[in-house]
């Protein structure tokens, strides 16, 4: 059998289209621990892996987010791990692809 251009494009895009099991939880619990809005801006799909592009945005200025941060308010969940690590291992357990973050912005 031949191989055929069409049926290898085709079904890789139904592969790579594949949505992201718990991205939602993943969003709506990082805009909880960070006070903001998080918005995944895009997707990278490799053959084995999702690379995130997320962007924060804090209604918050610097000297408020570090006066939260040196009380423990923002950016912590009562564990050793920030909120986003721990989050991001959830996220990644959930999916059978290997998730990581390729690009993080923050706007105050």
């Amino acid at each position: 059998m031949p191989f055929n251009y069409e049926n290898f494009i085709n079904n890789s895009k139904s592969e790579y289209t594949k949505e992201i099991i718990g991205i939602d939880e993943f969003l709506k619990s990082l805009d909880f621990h960070y006070f903001s809005s998080v918005k995944l801006n895009n997707k990278h799909i490799t053959f084995n892996s999702i690379s995130l592009v997320l962007e924060i945005s804090c209604n918050l200025d610097l000297l408020e987010l570090l006066a939260h941060f040196n009380t423990d308010r923002w950016g912590h969940n009562g564990k050793e791990k920030s909120p986003l690590q721990q989050e991001l291992e959830i996220l990644d357990l959930k999916n059978k692809y290997h998730i990581d973050i390729e690009e993080l912005t923050f706007f105050l």
